[in-house]
């Protein structure tokens, strides 16, 4: 009989055709060993414009009342600013253009940038504290020669309005230059609300006027007295602070002299010495009980003379 090729293929092990089954993966080599040092990685922070360092921290607390709720007011608002000015935002670097790779780096010179302070380093500490409103005028950027100008250091900045801590967390976005070309800006607004001009401002394409409840909240806040803001340069205090400072200071280190006075010549041992002595008398006992007999006349009378 012929054998069946087909009976030989059948019986053949299925062992000897070794191919992947579907779905399964060729086996993987083994994984690097790992190391028996740790690996150390060493950065270099970055700075100037792309330091990730704080420069800027504000508190800002808001209430309000039914009352207030139900007839539109303004929420009573304090907002609290430290803003750290560092040197890159108020210096640029020159270097002399004769560069080549052979020769030793140019030399550099750092320009101070004489950018103005904001409107509201113009309001005293009085004023704030007070709510009152300076001369119009004296707070407007371009009549403000005068001014100082942004230097490093820290600056504390003060607000007493809502809109005030709203525009100033707008200003966290910018820089000191974009900042001040916003101000220039709103000036300009300001005046041309103050003269009637705010056509030139608030008109549309087809000179028509927005509407009358968008425009009062404008003007409400352009027109917002600039004594509701305080800026404070504290690396170099304002005159005006360091006298109020001082004034109200003033008694406390009155105080903390004649304390440290009265120690070093031995006051205090002296009159420490004479409330011990006191104590081991009987007279501090006998004052009490003098004082206890007149509270009780006073509250209850003085009786019909028996003992109570």
């Amino acid at each position: 009989m012929s054998a069946n090729p087909d009976d030989n293929d059948s019986s053949s092990p299925s062992g000897s055709h070794s191919h992947p089954q579907n779905g399964q993966r060729p086996p993987q080599p083994p994984p690097p060993p790992r190391p028996i040092l740790p690996s150390i990685k060493l950065s270099i922070p970055r700075k100037g414009h792309l330091s990730s360092a704080t420069s800027e921290r504000c508190f800002t607390y808001c209430t309000q009342t039914h009352r207030g709720r139900a007839e539109r007011r303004e929420p009573h608002c304090r907002t609290f600013c430290i803003r750290r000015i560092f040197a890159h935002e108020v210096n640029r670097t020159l270097a002399d253009a004769g560069f080549h790779p052979f020769l030793p780096p140019p030399a550099t010179t750092s320009v101070p940038i004489d950018i103005p302070l904001s409107p509201e380093a113009d309001t005293s500490a009085a004023e704030f504290f007070a709510g009152q409103t300076p001369p119009e005028g004296q707070s407007n950027p371009e009549t403000g020669a005068k001014r100082a100008h942004w230097r490093e250091g820290y600056y504390l900045w003060l607000s007493q309005t809502r809109l005030g801590a709203f525009e100033h967390m707008t200003h966290m976005k910018r820089d000191l230059e974009e900042q001040h070309a916003y101000e220039q800006g709103k000036a300009a607004w300001e005046r041309a609300i103050r003269e009637g001009r705010e056509r030139e401002f608030l008109a549309d394409v087809n000179g028509r006027l927005v509407g009358d409840a968008w425009r009062d909240e404008v003007y409400a806040d352009i027109l917002t007295p600039p004594s509701t803001n305080l800026l404070i340069p504290l690396s170099t205090p304002a005159p005006q602070l360091q006298q109020l400072l001082g004034k109200y200071l003033a008694p406390t280190q009155r105080l903390l002299t004649l304390t440290q006075t009265s120690f070093t010549s031995g006051a205090q041992a002296v009159l420490l010495e004479r409330m011990q002595n006191a104590v081991m008398t009987a007279a501090p006992f006998t004052l009490a009980g003098t004082v206890s007999k007149k509270m009780w006349r006073l509250l209850w009378g003085e009786g019909d003379g028996e003992e109570r």
